[in-house]
Protein backbone atom coordinates (compact mmCIF):
# COMPACT_ATOMS: atom_id res chain seq x y z
CA UNK A 1 0.00 0.00 0.00
CA UNK A 2 1.20 3.52 -0.77
CA UNK A 3 1.79 6.17 1.85
CA UNK A 4 1.69 9.86 1.13
CA UNK A 5 -0.65 12.83 0.95
CA UNK A 6 -4.27 12.39 -0.16
CA UNK A 7 -4.91 14.16 -3.49
CA UNK A 8 -8.28 15.37 -2.17
CA UNK A 9 -7.74 16.46 1.44
CA UNK A 10 -3.95 16.68 1.57
CA UNK A 11 -3.66 14.67 4.80
CA UNK A 12 -0.88 12.09 5.21
CA UNK A 13 -2.31 8.56 5.03
CA UNK A 14 -2.13 5.12 3.50
CA UNK A 15 -3.39 5.70 -0.02
CA UNK A 16 -5.66 3.96 -2.49
CA UNK A 17 -5.59 4.64 -6.25
CA UNK A 18 -8.86 5.50 -8.00
CA UNK A 19 -9.36 3.13 -10.92
CA UNK A 20 -11.05 5.84 -12.98
CA UNK A 21 -8.85 8.94 -12.60
CA UNK A 22 -5.72 7.65 -10.85
CA UNK A 23 -5.97 10.00 -7.86
CA UNK A 24 -4.16 8.77 -4.78
CA UNK A 25 -6.63 9.15 -1.92
CA UNK A 26 -7.04 8.26 1.76
CA UNK A 27 -9.63 5.76 3.03
CA UNK A 28 -12.03 8.62 3.78
CA UNK A 29 -12.10 9.61 0.11
CA UNK A 30 -12.12 6.11 -1.40
CA UNK A 31 -15.06 3.79 -2.01
CA UNK A 32 -13.78 0.22 -1.71
CA UNK A 33 -16.89 -1.29 -3.35
CA UNK A 34 -16.50 0.66 -6.59
CA UNK A 35 -12.74 1.30 -6.49
CA UNK A 36 -13.41 5.00 -7.11
CA UNK A 37 -12.47 8.17 -5.27
CA UNK A 38 -15.36 10.22 -3.88
CA UNK A 39 -15.03 12.78 -6.69
CA UNK A 40 -15.39 10.17 -9.46
CA UNK A 41 -18.13 8.31 -7.62
CA UNK A 42 -20.08 11.56 -7.22
CA UNK A 43 -19.81 12.34 -10.94
CA UNK A 44 -21.38 9.07 -12.09
CA UNK A 45 -25.04 9.21 -13.16
CA UNK A 46 -27.44 7.87 -10.57
CA UNK A 47 -28.81 4.42 -11.45
CA UNK A 48 -32.43 4.37 -12.57
CA UNK A 49 -34.99 2.49 -10.50
CA UNK A 50 -35.43 -1.06 -11.73
CA UNK A 51 -37.71 -1.25 -14.75
CA UNK A 52 -37.52 2.46 -15.61
CA UNK A 53 -36.60 3.13 -19.23
CA UNK A 54 -34.25 5.83 -20.43
CA UNK A 55 -35.95 8.25 -22.84
CA UNK A 56 -34.46 8.37 -26.32
CA UNK A 57 -32.45 11.48 -27.19
CA UNK A 58 -34.16 11.83 -30.58
CA UNK A 59 -37.45 9.97 -30.33
CA UNK A 60 -39.17 9.13 -33.57
CA UNK A 61 -42.90 9.29 -33.86
CA UNK A 62 -44.48 6.24 -35.42
CA UNK A 63 -47.93 6.53 -36.84
CA UNK A 64 -50.28 3.55 -36.37
CA UNK A 65 -50.58 3.28 -40.17
CA UNK A 66 -46.76 2.78 -40.34
CA UNK A 67 -46.91 -0.32 -38.14
CA UNK A 68 -47.18 -3.58 -40.09
CA UNK A 69 -49.78 -6.07 -38.95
Amino acid sequence: MLKGLCDICGKPAELFVCRRCGRRVCAEHYDKDSGLCTICKGSLPKPLPRGQLVPAENPTTVSPKDVRK
